[in-house]
């Protein structure tokens, strides 16, 4: 929970991810890992033939970028936790797979423009207010011809599930009461992963455009993993419903830098 003098929200969200880095290490095999499948078979869809630079932005322990390295691509990851750069620096050596790993901010990436063909931030940008200047700076890093692709929580009809783990809704009046409810009077306490929005798929196809980035799609992202913490007996019927755009819990959205 947060402490008596309010924490901001960079400092609590890295915060919580330093906290669940250090305690979790994931599975590396899609085999073993609905996660991890679901990401990677997303990533294959728009980038089948993965020969190039690669960027993990929000890399957590790089589980992508580990398998899209055995698969031929030069691999960077980049995150703002200490923890996970170390869990991506341990896997990669266990695994004996090559790849760069750098403690930076996604708004501040630290590369030169035009560097990576393929940028990827898997639940990454929602964390931030300022989600537009993260998209803007992965757009920059990009090569002409080069692909974003992330994913975010969406704000559908699937909210009220998103809202009672701290999500706010990426609306002015929604987030600002929200914010305050979460952040404020509550104090974080059911923000397991800090500082969190949610978004509507127009105003993400938006930011995406915004960024200078053409041939913009925005979808439903089907996901097992907004749906762990659902009772068993309901699990079912709320995977049916997520297949639903009405009931997305996450969208990913993608597009390409010009040539």
């Amino acid at each position: 929970m947060l402490g008596r003098e309010r924490m901001s929200d960079d400092a609590f969200t890295q915060r919580r991810w330093d906290e669940r880095w250090a305690a979790e290490a994931l599975p590396y095999d899609p085999a073993e890992d609905e996660q991890l499948r679901d990401s990677l078979g997303l990533i294959r869809r728009f980038w089948p033939d993965p020969n190039g630079k690669f960027l993990e932005a929000g890399c957590g322990p790089a589980a992508n970028a580990l398998n899209l390295a055995r698969a031929g691509a030069e691999v960077t990851g980049i995150d703002f936790s200490p923890h996970a750069i170390e869990a991506a620096e341990e896997g990669f050596r266990r695994h004996g797979v090559r790849g760069d790993f750098v403690l930076c901010d996604v708004r501040d990436i630290r590369f030169p423009d035009g560097t990576f063909d393929f940028v990827y931030a898997g639940g990454v940008v929602e964390h931030f207010r300022d989600t537009d200047r993260a998209i803007a700076e992965m757009a920059r890093v990009l090569k002409p011809g080069g692909r974003v692709l992330l994913t975010v929580p969406a704000l559908t009809l699937s909210y009220p599930y998103m809202f009672l783990r701290g999500n706010v809704p990426a609306i002015p009046v929604g987030e600002q009461a929200a914010t305050f409810l979460h952040f404020r009077l509550l104090r974080g306490a059911f923000a397991e992963f800090g500082f969190e929005r949610s978004f509507r798929k127009r105003r993400l196809a938006g930011l995406v455009a915004d960024a200078g980035l053409v041939d913009v799609e925005v979808g439903r992202f089907d996901t097992y993993l907004p749906l762990l913490k659902i009772p068993g007996s309901l699990r079912g019927g709320a995977r049916r419903l997520a297949q639903r755009d009405a009931f997305a819990p996450m969208w990913y959205a993608t597009g390409r830098r010009p040539c």
